[in-house]
């Protein structure tokens, strides 16, 4: 279900504007960021009002002005806590989100309704601060590790490989400046055609070409 149109009050601009620690214009299609506190419940402001869609970003049409949060982190298991990357499994419509705060992904079925959530349990495959998603086949790759101001072992700036499923798999990668070395790990996307990977590596100013199984291939962006 979605919210009937209504106009943005004055108080609501004003705390969108208070909450926001970015300069970016309401007018430009962009996300705005918040300092903590902030909300996950997902809206989307045009010039008519506010549009929700069960915690789901929709980019619905060409008159949104921005996307922004506006709804107390959860701790429940099914609410989410600063999340970042998200992405769809286009076979079975299942959302995958990273939960950074929560140090694990979420899944949710296609109309935002909870359905299971891994790599929060100690152990291989427990993840440090998940950033960015990627689905390839029957896997899922997540970027972990990306905030510089927490001291993480090297070996947990990394890419994980896990089963659409849950199950881990493996891990690559460290934290440095040489082939599959990251500092600030951010998103990362796969090509669906032959598999290789390009990951934003922030800190080292580029992005590196990875192959699908998991191999250096290049770097691109410096």
């Amino acid at each position: 279900k979605t919210s009937s149109f209504k106009s943005i009050s004055e108080n609501t601009l004003k705390e969108i504007k208070k909450r926001s620690i970015s300069s970016r214009n309401l007018n430009n299609l962009r996300w705005l960021d918040f300092v903590s506190n902030t909300k996950n419940l997902i809206s989307e402001i045009d010039k008519l009002g506010e549009y929700v869609v069960n915690n789901i970003r929709i980019n619905y049409k060409s008159k949104v002005q921005s996307v922004v949060s506006l709804r107390n982190r959860g701790e429940g298991i099914d609410q989410l806590n600063y999340p970042h990357g998200v992405t769809v499994d286009n076979n079975t419509g299942k959302i995958y989100v990273a939960d950074t705060g929560d140090n694990c992904v979420k899944v949710f079925n296609n109309v935002g309704k909870y359905l299971s959530r891994f790599g929060y349990e100690a152990g291989a495959g427990k993840m440090e601060y998940p950033f960015g998603l990627a689905i390839y086949g029957n896997r899922i790759l997540i970027s972990q590790g990306y905030h510089s101001l927490i001291d993480l072992p090297s070996s947990e700036i990394c890419i994980l490989n896990y089963q659409l499923n849950g199950k881990y798999i493996s891990k690559f990668g460290r934290q440095g400046m040489g082939n599959l070395e990251f500092n600030v790990l951010l998103g990362i996307t796969v090509d669906q055609t032959n598999g290789n990977i390009y990951a934003c590596d922030n800190s080292n100013n580029r992005i590196q070409k990875i192959s699908k199984s998991f191999k250096f291939i290049s770097e691109f962006g410096k």
